[in-house]
């Protein structure tokens, strides 16, 4: 049985000095089984307490969304500071992908300024042999930086991958034109290959919301503009898919002459990842969540606790 000392030299040679247990067992002349046993009881007598500072993260709050939506995983972030709250989402996503894409992955990829910031924090050396494909077309006067084809290609700079394109619009004014556009085989090849994701990044969008991307974007008239707000969209999911406050999908008149993967196809993709916050997303973000549109969130505090509340 090792006297206190002994324990508390162990202690300081492993926790200040930053020494291995084998380097300590070499120096002590012990064997390194014996070392981790002392460690252990350095830590059941008290001699060696850890503490952990919670700051910045919000472990309960991420556990707490889990359970009550079912969903896979978590990330909750501080929602205020220098950087904008989209550069931290964006931020977080990217440590987030850091320890969750895997080898020889397909990766679909929606749009939106959030998304196109997540490159930037992205270094990932390792040769994984990653593929990102767009899950939608490029979106009318908005940035090229916004479309889902420039931040797959963004994104397969950063990790070494490789990036499928699809060359077509987000929204198109009939759906015969539509048929047209994907009975191309370069555009169908890219949606069959995006449908068959084994992970989706994406955000959200609120049509309803002051000056959202989505409007801006120009693809819609004053009249369609006019239909979200007169069926209340609240929710738009990748330009896929509508969803009103109710609860209930809408403006499918809309939905259905975007060129992208369907809603089914997207709801297929076993791990999509939705990054969005700021309090405009708040019913968006809970009407997602119920209809199974998201397997992991990644948002700010502020709409972690709406959602607990709601």
């Amino acid at each position: 049985m090792e006297n206190k000392r002994v324990i508390i030299q162990v202690s300081h040679m492993y926790y200040e000095l930053n020494m291995t247990q084998q380097q300590i067992a070499n120096q002590l002349g012990i064997s390194r089984m014996s070392i981790s046993r002392i460690l252990q009881r350095a830590r059941d007598e008290g001699v060696v307490s850890i503490k952990i500072n919670y700051e910045g993260a919000f472990l309960d709050v991420e556990e707490k969304l889990v359970k009550k939506y079912r969903i896979k995983n978590a990330v909750v972030c501080v929602n205020e500071g220098e950087n904008s709250l989209k550069e931290i989402l964006a931020s977080s996503t990217a440590d987030f992908l850091k320890y969750h894409i895997k080898k020889g992955m397909t990766i679909s990829v929606g749009w939106g300024t959030t998304l196109s910031n997540i490159p930037k924090y992205l270094e990932m050396n390792d040769d994984l042999g990653l593929l990102f494909v767009p899950m939608i077309g490029g979106h009318g006067k908005s940035s090229l930086d916004l479309h889902s084809t420039q931040i797959a290609s963004n994104l397969a700079k950063k990790t070494g991958g490789g990036v499928l394109p699809l060359l077509a619009p987000a929204m198109v004014k009939t759906r015969e034109e539509k048929h047209a556009i994907i009975s191309n085989s370069f555009v169908s090849s890219s949606l069959e290959k995006a449908a068959k994701a084994d992970m989706a990044i994406m955000s959200l969008g609120s049509p309803l919301s002051d000056n959202p991307t989505i409007i801006r974007s120009g693809y819609f008239s004053k009249e369609e503009i006019d239909e979200f707000k007169a069926e209340n969209a609240e929710c738009d999911i990748v330009s896929i898919v509508y969803i009103n406050r109710d609860g209930n999908e809408c403006n499918t008149n809309i939905s259905e002459r975007s060129i992208g993967i369907t809603k089914e196809q997207l709801k297929s993709i076993s791990y999509k990842i939705c990054v969005t916050g700021g309090n405009d997303k708040h019913l968006a973000t809970k009407l997602a969540l119920e209809h199974g549109y998201i397997d992991v969130l990644i948002t700010d505090i502020d709409t972690a606790d709406f959602l607990l509340k709601a």
